[in-house]
């Protein structure tokens, strides 16, 4: 069995662990914005879309 190897030298530091927390935490709500921004603009897009006659549609579209 494989025992973990720790570092003696290396002590708990609660300053490390809230940096680290606080780093993620900025993290997440960036790329949590930046996912709503996308659905935002996606749903606008679509929006815009289904807002334009089909038959003008058609014309900027020709099959």
């Amino acid at each position: 069995m494989a025992r973990a190897v720790v570092d003696r030298s290396a002590r708990w530091a609660p300053w490390r662990w809230a940096r680290a927390s606080h780093e993620r935490a900025v993290r997440n709500a960036r790329e949590g914005a930046t996912d709503a921004a996308r659905r935002r603009l996606e749903r606008a897009e679509v929006e815009l879309f289904l807002a334009t006659p089909r038959t003008a549609r058609r014309a900027q579209h020709p099959a």
